[in-house]
């Protein structure tokens, strides 16, 4: 069975996002990597409330600061309606090899917005496990 070797949470409340604008909302802080091998799981949820003409919300998990780090799975897509309260919830996992530390980020944007919506709350998980 795998242990969680290292654990980092980060959350924030009240961002607002500008209209169709890929914005960065969470970021993990540097995690260190005690071992030579390890998994890193990422997990976490958003909820937003979108501007006038949004259409979708699309969320990225990027490894490292979103405007320097590689981008991690697939966009992550909800349908939604202008002023409608939505949640989105992602999780992710990667074997890292050799690596000193792992951080991790998350953006948003809202696809045709013409005002800025707003992320109620949004909460980041990184657990490092052995095995």
């Amino acid at each position: 069975m795998s242990n969680v070797l290292q654990k980092q949470v980060n959350w924030v409340s009240g961002v607002s996002v500008p209209t169709s604008a890929q914005t960065q909302i969470l970021y993990s802080g540097r995690v260190q990597v005690t071992l030579p091998t390890v998994r890193a799981v990422v997990k976490g949820f958003m909820n937003i409330t979108s501007g006038t003409s949004c259409v979708i919300l699309q969320a990225r998990v990027y490894r490292g600061q979103f405007a320097t780090g590689s981008g991690v799975g697939s966009n992550i897509l909800r349908n939604t309606t202008a002023g409608n309260s939505d949640e989105l919830n992602f999780a992710w996992s990667e074997q890292l090899l050799n690596v000193e530390y792992v951080d991790y980020s998350v953006t948003l944007t809202c696809v045709s917005a013409t005002a800025a919506s707003t992320v109620n709350i949004g909460l980041l998980e990184i657990e490092l496990i052995n095995g």
